[in-house]
């Protein structure tokens, strides 16, 4: 009963004790094959921009939210900065969101990806990216 009865709370206590005495199992391994696909395509449209794989890649509101000019000037930039970037691994957290890990030359660094809630495709479209390189000095 949650009216008079505050399990919520009791709930993540226990939850936060079990995990605190290693309890818990970790969390399981999220097969995300949509995610992967696209996760691919952005690193391969990041090392080499055009117009045509964006549009092919990305949502709608992509271009809407910022032009393909400034992200394509901001994916050249990019690669300057780290060489050829390659793709080490996805961590999912969801079907159509996750971390990537990625690589140029120097030090790892991950970008956010998040798939548009589309009706079912094999390849999903991305609707928003972030890159968080690592910092310098």
């Amino acid at each position: 009963n949650t009216t008079y009865a505050p399990m919520g709370a009791l709930t993540l206590q226990m939850l936060v004790e079990m995990h605190g005495a290693g309890l818990t199992p970790p969390a399981p391994t999220m097969p995300a094959p949509v995610l992967e696909r696209a996760a691919h395509r952005l690193v391969a449209l990041l090392n080499d921009w055009t117009d045509a794989a964006a549009s092919a890649l990305f949502a709608d509101n992509v271009a809407l939210d910022d032009t393909f000019e400034r992200r394509a000037n901001a994916a050249q930039a990019l690669v300057g900065r780290h060489g050829h970037l390659r793709l080490l691994g996805v961590r999912p957290s969801s079907w159509g969101s996750g971390t990537l890990d990625v690589q140029g030359n120097g030090e790892p660094f991950t970008i956010t990806l998040e798939l548009a809630p589309l009706p079912a495709s094999t390849e999903g479209f991305v609707q928003y990216y972030s890159v968080r390189e690592p910092r310098l000095g």
